[in-house]
């Protein structure tokens, strides 16, 4: 389903950084060589995040460097190649607590200093059960309104959403065989926006072997990775459009087993809207009018939240449709009968002034990005 490599005639994800939020990752790996900046640690043992140890249980496989070889793997290693080769991974190492688990506050603080560090997307390949905490939700509504696309997977379980997957602004990603039909531990619920394959895969071990294809190598933590790496690829081949648009282009551009005129429209709670086509993402371009159901979600979710962020500035908005002509609804002000200024009038002027100022400052943060 992917094509890649007709993806790839068309753009790699050039200048473009995913962050991995994970134990590390190998910086020294042959098909990561060069891929990895300098990043984050908060174990106090992994200097700039570049390293990873084994995953508990294994040997040699390291969890947060087969995600990044996933997302920006060259090729130039073991051979594996990831959907984005040319992007760049910003390493966060949040490390395991004493039972395995990653915890809230390292999660939250890694996605904020990811923001903060050029990251264009997030790839959050973990989780846990249980309802989006305050932590992790504040967090993610940082980098929505950052304009930064958070990618997680949804969980394996055939159970509900885990967190941080359910958590408001978080694409959550659940996983397919290679017919489409979904994985067996894939979860089911109304946060998962999109599918990709996630059975049967092969991993890159930490010494630069390859493992697989098997059915051992499965999970939406692949899923979610493969989905990061493909909007790495949209965010290099349009580098000035924001969030919302890129996720738009991806909702036009999917496989859903319904036909064309159901593209846009939600599957089921297992699928979602369907599998993202990388190149005909990078090449079709929506009509106008057509919608965005998730970044709409995202707006309402977070708008009645007390921890969320005020609604979307105008710039990332899409720039056609009812989405479009709904985001900043007009009212109108009322003059007082005193004479002089009205306060309506004085609250338009200063909401116009920060509209501009945020729009400026919109486009040089993007500028920065690209350059």
């Amino acid at each position: 389903m992917l094509s890649l490599p007709r993806a790839w005639q068309v753009g790699q994800g050039a200048g473009v950084t995913v962050a991995v939020v994970e134990n590390g990752v190998e910086a020294d790996l042959g098909d990561l060589r060069g891929q990895v900046l300098h990043g984050y640690d908060l174990t106090g043992h992994n200097p700039l995040g570049q390293h990873e140890k084994a995953a508990p249980g294994t040997d040699k496989f390291g969890h947060g460097t087969d995600m990044a070889v996933l997302i920006a793997g060259t090729g130039r290693g073991a051979g594996m190649k990831g959907v984005a080769p040319k992007a760049k991974i910003l390493p966060v190492a949040v490390g395991r607590n004493a039972q395995g688990a990653f915890e809230d506050p390292a999660i939250a603080k890694g996605i904020r200093w990811a923001v903060d560090h050029g990251a264009d997307i997030v790839n959050l390949s973990l989780g846990g059960p249980g309802p989006c905490t305050p932590l992790l939700g504040d967090a993610i509504a940082y980098a929505y309104r950052h304009d930064v696309i958070v990618v997680a997977s949804a969980a394996d379980t055939p159970g509900a959403v885990e967190a941080p997957a359910n958590c408001p602004g978080a694409i959550a990603v659940g996983g397919v065989d290679s017919a489409f039909k979904p994985w067996v531990d894939t979860p089911t619920g109304p946060e998962v926006d999109f599918v990709a394959p996630s059975f049967n895969l092969v991993n890159e071990e930490l010494d630069g072997t390859l493992r697989g294809p098997s059915p051992k190598a499965a999970g939406t933590s692949q899923a979610a990775a493969l989905v990061s790496g493909t909007f790495a690829l949209l965010r290099a081949k349009f580098p000035h459009d924001t969030a919302r648009q890129i996720v738009t282009r991806a909702l036009y551009n999917v496989h859903n087993g319904l036909g064309a005129s159901k593209v846009g429209q939600r599957i089921n709670d297992t699928l979602g809207y369907g599998e993202i086509l990388p190149y005909y993402a990078l090449t079709t371009t929506p009509p106008r009018g057509f919608g965005n159901p998730i970044y709409d979600r995202f707006a309402r979710e977070l708008s009645s939240s007390s921890s969320g962020p005020s609604p979307a500035p105008a710039s990332s908005a899409p720039s056609s449709g009812p989405a479009a002509a709904s985001s900043s609804p007009a009212t109108s002000a009322t003059s007082s009968d005193s004479g002089g200024v009205s306060s309506g009038l004085v609250a338009a002027i200063v909401v116009v002034a920060l509209l501009v100022l945020g729009g400026i400052l919109f486009a040089l943060r993007r500028r920065s990005r690209t350059s």
